[in-house]
């Protein structure tokens, strides 16, 4: 499935063209979770890693990163039956 984004982005910026839209955020979220149970797992996807590094490195994105309101772990709420408790991935 990942070759398929991978091939899909090309050498676009962004997943619609030029201009980022919220459906880049939406997938920056759930490539991150491949990342954050796999550190690994985007390795062979240059194209992939590097649409993420270009959404994560927005200006108001990393203020928010950097920011006490972000947190890394848990990925979801108490009430969730997943990702909701836990000691978090070691690469974290």
């Amino acid at each position: 499935m990942l070759k398929l984004w991978e091939n899909f982005i090309g050498d676009q910026n962004y997943l619609t063209g030029d201009d980022i839209t919220y459906v880049d955020f939406m997938a920056y979220d759930a490539f991150d979770f491949y990342r954050l149970f796999h550190a690994q797992a985007l390795d062979d996807f240059p194209k992939l890693k590097a649409f993420l590094n270009r959404i994560k490195s927005l200006p108001e994105l990393q203020e928010y990163l950097n920011s006490s309101t972000y947190k890394k772990w848990p990925i979801v709420g108490p009430m969730a039956k997943f990702g909701g408790g836990g000691d978090p991935p070691k690469h974290l």
